[in-house]
């Protein structure tokens, strides 16, 4: 009787150890998958900055005629950029390429308004690739960081004040455009008013 008993029970251990182990494995594989895949997302960034690196002197801050051809290259770097940034597992490391594509977008004007020390556009252009490069790396590496470096965040911060003064000046643009409509009402109403008067002189 206890035999009997005990055949049916092992078998549903057996079973359920077996589905426990396949669903190990099947997640196993779902996250080797993802690391591989993210991997590869992260080597595209590190190409499309290694691209954009080499493009930043002759499109930051130049004097004179800008290569059509270089410009190209650096944008579809950054578009490159872009687009992985949404596909690296690693929200740090997303977070920080979105930063990079945001501040190599317009280093002049980040640099314009930084709230720290980054240097000329150019500068700041090339500051920003090595601290992204730093970032893919470790990434690629396997080293987990559980915090961006502290000159990131001061490339946070100061494309934060770029974007408030961006704000700022459309704000002010706006209520000067609200002025002069107002303005230009009243000079057309005083218009009429005087159109009237001298309707009434000329009929006395």
């Amino acid at each position: 009787m206890t035999i009997e008993w005990l055949a049916p029970a092992s078998t549903l251990v057996g079973t359920a150890l077996g589905w426990s182990l396949t669903r190990l494995s099947d997640t196993f594989k779902l996250k080797s998958e993802r690391h591989r895949r993210g991997s590869e997302y992260a080597a595209q960034a590190m190409d499309a900055i290694l691209l954009f690196e080499r493009e930043i002197p002759y499109i930051v801050y130049r004097s004179g005629r800008v290569d059509p051809e270089r410009q190209a290259r650096a944008d579809e770097a950054l578009q490159t950029l872009y687009r992985v940034s949404y596909y690296v597992p690693d929200r740090l490391v997303r977070q920080q390429l979105k930063l990079a594509h945001n501040v190599l977008g317009d280093p002049d004007g980040v640099s314009q308004w930084a709230v720290h020390d980054l240097g000329m556009p150019r500068q700041l252009g090339l500051s920003m690739c090595c601290e992204i490069k730093e970032v893919l790396g470790a990434y690629l590496r396997d080293e987990k960081t559980s915090a961006i470096s502290q000159r990131m965040r001061k490339f946070d911060e100061s494309y934060d004040a770029f974007i408030a003064e961006l704000a700022n000046q459309q704000e002010q643009n706006e209520a000067d455009e609200r002025e002069e409509r107002r303005k230009r009402r009243e000079a057309r109403g005083c218009d009429s008013v005087q159109v009237a008067e001298n309707s009434d002189e000329e009929r006395t």
